[in-house]
């Protein structure tokens, strides 16, 4: 069984965990983060856009069930980015994100099977030298910078907070 650096043996279901950011970022901190959800196998499931316009409203209802802030959101064929925060009082954003992941894979499992995700996600805090507006705009320019649109404008799974500033 392999060891961490003080000798204690890790157990089998936590060696392949990637490891998390600080407990304090996921709760109503204030830190925006940057969520990223794949596919499993990075299969475009999200490629039809009946499918795509159903995760992003899935995505709409469990934040504001969680009381998790949306800053921005971009529904990619195979995976998803999210901006967001935890508002005071919500849930932390690993439970945003599991909750997420189930709402998706129980309403669409007739469409898309019953293994949607990738196991786990990736995250990144959006730091305080980073301005959130900057990142937010990176986070929507990815179906250009992919190619699926001449302006990321016209991409319609994708949304930014009215608070963040407009799309147009």
């Amino acid at each position: 069984m392999p060891h961490d650096l003080s000798g204690t043996a890790i157990p089998k279901w936590r060696r392949n965990r990637r490891p998390r950011l600080d407990p304090v970022v996921y709760g109503n901190s204030g830190y925006a983060v940057h969520l990223v959800a794949d596919t499993k196998h990075r299969e475009p499931l999200f490629r039809d856009p009946q499918v795509a316009g159903q995760v992003a409203a899935i995505l709409r209802a469990v934040a504001t069930e969680c009381g998790v802030r949306l800053y921005c959101y971009c529904i990619m064929p195979e995976h998803l980015h999210v901006v967001a925060s935890v508002d005071p009082g919500g849930k932390p954003l690993p439970q945003f994100v599991k909750l997420l992941k189930a709402r998706v894979t129980w309403r669409l499992r007739d469409r898309l099977g019953s293994e949607v995700w990738q196991r786990s996600f990736f995250d990144r805090v959006v730091r305080r030298s980073e301005d959130l507006c900057s990142f937010c705009l990176y986070v929507l320019q990815n179906p250009q910078e992919r190619g699926l649109v001449e302006d990321w404008r016209e991409y319609p799974f994708s949304w930014l907070s009215p608070e963040m500033g407009t799309k147009g």
